[in-house]
Formats: structure tokens, C-alpha cells, sequence
């Protein structure tokens, strides 16, 4: 987790809503493929929209959460977001 982070931090540049997005359409392809790797996506997703105080990042960011968590069967959780 920590080169990741460090990996985020380093990538300023492309601090912007139209990655967030990115990360969440790619959480919706990958969370078939692994799942694992699809919710690292969409923590990262939640990271970064927290940082861009963006709206729309911060929707597309929840919504990617959601799928992970219905995915996991955690329908109550995933109703949340």
C-alpha cells in the first residue's frame, strides 16, 4: 500500500475528475476479473476525490465503492453509497 500512495502523491498531474472517473469505469470492468485489485481502484478512486473536493469525482468515487460492496453481497452497505 505504501508504494501505491507514494505512487498517487508523485502523479499530481493527473490529479483531476476525469481520472476518478477513469478509475471507476475500470473498477466496473476489472470487479469480474478481480475483485481484489477492482477495490484497490476504487479506494484510490475515494482518495483522490476526497483531495479534488470535486462533486462529480466524489459520485463517480462512491459509485465505485457501491459495486465492490454489492459484488461482495453487502447489499446494506452498497444501498449507502
Amino acid at each position: 500500500p505504501l508504494r501505491r500512495r507514494l505512487l498517487l502523491l508523485s502523479a499530481n498531474r493527473w490529479w483531476q475528475p476525469e481520472t476518478v472517473i477513469r478509475f471507476c469505469e475500470e473498477v466496473v470492468r476489472l470487479i469480474h476479473v478481480d475483485v481484489n485489485q477492482a477495490e484497490r481502484l476504487a479506494r484510490a478512486a475515494t482518495w483522490l476525490s476526497g483531495r479534488l473536493h470535486d462533486e462529480g469525482a466524489r459520485a463517480a468515487s462512491l459509485r465505485a465503492t457501491a459495486h465492490i460492496f454489492y459484488l461482495k453481497r453487502k447489499y446494506e452497505t452498497a444501498w449507502k453509497f
